[in-house]
């Protein structure tokens, strides 16, 4: 007989109605093949309780208090990028009894903490900051339904592929040497610079642009295609244009274009990826580029499948976009400025 296992509740069933039925505690214990004394101590235990749940078990008491546990968050908050065991070491520092580094993760994940990978993000300057949050102070009273929803949003992206080095194949151990799991004698990386723009109808003209942008070729690109997205969504109604603050944005060339031909644009604060909207559509075309790679041999190959999923992209999804900017802009005065998660 196996000694000191704990009976299941199925198990515990069993002997009830064996119980029941007037079998004697040494035949059920034969049957479920432990000891008889287990049987006796649950028919104790079930009679006095009428429940075959174990009841909660207290456990190895905390070797921390909640005061520790808020000094433990305390030094987290300011050292964030320590070691588990560096941050141990110093905890052990002020509490009379050490802790193990498994302790000290227990007592963090508890509280939510966990060591992820930092994430890249944009260094704004204090400047910047400052005039990111008085423009999001100027649009608070701006809605979708008046206001953005009138708003034209443009950018420039590069797509590009082949340059990432580490790729995964699916093998056994005995064909490492197979060709289809081999790397290629060439890593060509193939690049192409897109201008497009969207409005809260949908999304506007994508074209793939040759070379370097200048303030000539700019004006150029919204000479073409900017009008064709006024007159299929807008017509008579108002709208406005946005673009950044690249040189070729803000160049005298431009702006003199744009005061000539009667093109309403709106301010925009530098270094705002996080408000516009249409950074988002860029990461879904690179995402949805990266899932058929395989199928992309030449520039002419990567630049139908971009404009494929662009004329897919469903509309729902770009007022969803739009829907989320006063909470971007709500966002950025809560962060001081600061970049935040959109």
């Amino acid at each position: 007989m196996s000694a000191r296992r704990e009976l299941t509740v199925e198990q515990k069933k069993v002997v009830i109605n064996l119980t029941k039925q007037k079998f004697s505690q040494k035949n059920v214990a034969g049957v479920l093949n432990v000891s008889q004394s287990c049987i006796s101590k649950f028919l104790k235990r079930w009679k006095c309780r009428k429940s075959v749940e174990n009841l909660q078990r207290s456990g190895r008491p905390k070797k921390t208090d909640d005061r520790c546990d808020r000094r433990i968050i305390r030094h987290v908050k300011c050292h964030r990028k320590q070691t588990l065991q560096e941050i141990t070491n110093t905890v052990n520092d002020f509490i009379p009894q050490s802790l193990a580094p498994r302790t000290v993760r227990r007592r963090l994940r508890s509280c939510g903490f966990t060591r992820r990978k930092i994430r890249k993000s944009i260094v704004i300057s204090r400047a910047n900051r400052v005039r990111r949050v008085s423009w999001c102070r100027q649009k608070l009273g701006w809605t979708v339904k008046s206001d953005w929803q009138s708003v034209i949003f443009s950018d420039e992206t590069q797509v590009v592929i082949g340059q990432n080095n580490k790729v995964y194949v699916w093998r056994r151990a005995t064909e490492v040497w197979r060709p289809e799991c081999l790397a290629g004698g060439r890593n060509r990386k193939i690049s192409v610079m897109f201008w497009g723009c969207i409005s809260y109808f949908g999304v506007g003209t994508l074209v793939p642009v040759d070379g370097h942008i200048d303030s000539r070729k700019y004006i150029d690109i919204l000479d073409e295609n900017l009008w064709p997205v006024v007159c299929k969504y807008f017509g008579g109604k108002r709208w406005f244009f946005q673009d950044d603050n690249a040189p070729v944005h803000r160049s005298l060339l431009t702006r003199q274009w744009k005061t000539e031909n009667n093109i309403p644009s709106i301010s925009w604060p530098a270094q705002s990826p996080d408000i516009n909207v249409i950074e988002n559509t860029w990461k879904a075309v690179k995402r949805h580029v990266q899932q058929n790679i395989s199928s992309i041999e030449t520039r002419q190959d990567l630049i139908a499948c971009v404009l494929k999923h662009w004329r897919e992209m469903p509309s729902t999804y770009i007022r969803q976009l739009y829907d989320s900017i006063p909470r971007r802009i709500r966002s950025v005065i809560i962060s001081r400025g600061y970049i935040t998660k959109y």
